[in-house]
Formats: structure tokens, sequence, C-alpha cells
């Protein structure tokens, strides 16, 4: 196991969005997935800079889906985009900029037993990967 701590997940009003919008079974794929983003060798080993933007991309190689983010100077990993294969060609396509989404459009997501997200406290400040 490897112990996540400390730096927190924050996702722009268009991230939560897309989350929102997926069933349970995506949203238990998609928690697995967000807690990997806050582990800094996973980013290290899965993301990579995308060209027309200044954001990371991730995961590498073929899968459905698509999260666009930078890590901020806490360590805190701030997801501007989750989208599908073919959205994440057509933003990239457009252009995805940090400036574009500003602070206070993004939420505290917090890992609890529902996925809840939170502009004050973290529900869950340590947690475990397998």
């Amino acid at each position: 196991m490897v112990e996540a701590m400390g730096a927190d997940l924050m996702l722009s009003s268009r991230a939560k969005e897309a989350y929102d919008g997926l069933d349970s079974q995506e949203k238990r794929l998609m928690d697995r997935y967000l807690r990997r983003l806050l582990l800094p060798e996973w980013r290290q080993h899965n993301s990579e800079q995308k060209e027309n933007s200044d954001c990371l991309g991730a995961p590498k190689g073929n899968c459905d889906i698509r999260f666009l983010y930078f890590v901020g100077d806490r360590n805190d990993v701030w997801i501007v985009e989750i989208a599908d294969h073919d959205k994440y060609e057509l933003l990239l396509k457009e252009g995805v900029f940090r400036k574009n989404y500003p602070a206070e459009k993004f939420s505290k997501f917090c890992f609890c037993k529902q996925s809840c997200f939170s502009n004050t406290v973290s529900c869950m400040n340590n947690f475990s990967v397998g």
C-alpha cells in the first residue's frame, strides 16, 4: 500500500459536472484514478505535457477517461477537465489553459463513502491506494 497524505484534490466546475454525470460504476473507476493522481510517482509515470495547453494530461496510453490538470504550490492537484478520449482531443485542439479556470470555480473533492464535494473540510485526509 502507498499512503497519500496532505495534498488536496480540487475539481473545476466543469470537471465536477463531468464527474456528477457518471453512473455509480463509472464513479468507482474514476475514484481510483483520482486517488492515483494524488501520488507524485504515479503522476510522473502516467502524465505528459500537452501541446496547446499549460496543463498535464493523464493517464497516458489507451484509456477511455482523461484528465487535464496541474499541480499547485502545496502539491495539491487541480483538475481542470475530465473527458472521454474524443472530448479530450477536442479540448486540446481548442486549447486548455489555467487562466480560463479561476480558483474560485474549484471545489475540494473528498473521498468518502458517497464521494462528496466540499469547500470546507476534507472528509478523509489519509487513504490507501492499492
